[in-house]
């Protein structure tokens, strides 16, 4: 064999050798490394639910009627003013004629009131049968005339209330948030022509599971996402919380639980009926032992981590956990504060 076969040979064999070792090298298993540390970890009872007003009003007429005045979708309207009105001629006229009838009975009742001082002054003081029957028939002219003026009242007092189911005024400063009927249209009663509500009364109405009701106090903090404002959070704290439950859209039982909403941003424009989650704190553990929950596996039913040994390899040790809050997780038994633990590095 040549000499510089051989050195050909030689050449590729180290290279080779190069190869391999450079092969197995890269399968040398690395890792990531994360101190067990104490500390507060802060419980979140997680909940769904939407935007709601405290003060709100669903407007509807109790008789049917034309609608001749309505207040348009937005309009801030003050207490006492006019939220829908029907056209009420009829009523109106029945309401005038109640007002005339009463005064009527009234000027009746003065007159037979001033005939009967007269007949008491003229006839009073004599005992004869003609001068008694006069005092007792102004007596009696007066009895009837107060009669009179009572039913007059209960016949106006039900004339003005038909009117004014012909009228709804808004019984709290606010702003109109949808209508559902215009002028000119007739509509029936107890069909809904619009909804009034007051912004500065909203709150987040949350649906708590019955697992979690124990853990909801009045005062508890809470943070809310809306879907339409991703990234937004609303600070709140929980000020009711309902003691009947309710049946949720799945078939489960639940509890409303109001938030408030504090602190908004200004060019947050809230709205009824807005869906959102919310983070309510139910506890907070105080120096809890935690790892992060990549560092955890679990290995037929038991919860096992990466020890690492100093200069020796990694011993898996078994642990047992608490609470899984975000992407940590408690460590109740196991490890102790600062020890390292170890998971394989990935994306090499």
């Amino acid at each position: 064999m040549g000499m510089r076969k051989i050195i050909i040979i030689l050449t590729l064999l180290v290279v080779s050798g190069f190869v391999i070792y450079r092969f197995f090298l890269s399968q040398k298993t690395t890792y990531e490394t994360a101190r067990v540390e104490k500390k507060d970890l802060n419980i979140y009872i997680n909940t769904s639910g939407k935007i709601k007003a405290e003060e709100g009003q669903t407007v509807s007429f109790p008789i049917e009627g034309t609608v001749s005045k309505i207040a348009s979708t937005g309009a801030q309207i003050k207490k006492g003013e006019v939220l829908a009105e029907l056209s009420a001629g009829d009523l109106w006229a029945g309401l005038q004629q109640a007002y005339a009838a009463l005064n009527k009975a009234r000027s009746t009742f003065y007159y037979y009131l001033e005939v009967k001082s007269q007949a008491d002054a003229t006839y009073g003081w004599k005992s004869d049968q003609a001068s008694i029957a006069q005092v007792n028939q102004a007596a009696n002219n007066v009895a009837a005339a107060q009669d009179s003026v009572q039913a007059a009242q209960f016949a106006l007092d039900g004339a003005r209330a038909a009117y004014n189911k012909a009228v709804i005024l808004a019984s709290f400063n606010g702003v109109v948030g949808s209508t559902a009927v215009k002028s000119g249209e007739t509509v029936a009663p107890g069909q809904v022509v619009l909804n009034f509500l007051n912004p500065d009364s909203f709150y987040f109405e949350a649906e708590v599971d019955e697992s979690d009701v124990k853990s909801v106090k009045i005062d508890q903090t809470a943070e809310v996402n809306l879907d339409s404002f991703p990234g937004v959070t609303i600070e709140g704290k929980v000020y009711s919380l309902d003691l009947t439950s309710h049946l949720t859209s799945s078939g489960g039982t639940a509890y409303f639980a109001k938030i408030s909403l504090e602190n908004l941003p200004q060019d947050l424009v809230l709205r009824s009926g807005l869906n959102g989650e919310a983070q309510i704190l139910g506890e907070v553990k105080k120096n809890a032992l935690t790892i992060q929950a990549a560092y955890v596996t679990l290995d037929g039913g038991q919860y096992e981590v990466l020890v690492s040994g100093g200069g020796s390899a990694p011993q898996k040790r078994k642990v047992e956990v608490g609470e899984l809050v975000g992407n940590e997780y408690e460590i109740t038994q196991g490890l102790t504060e600062g020890e390292t633990v170890l998971k394989v590095k990935t994306g090499r």
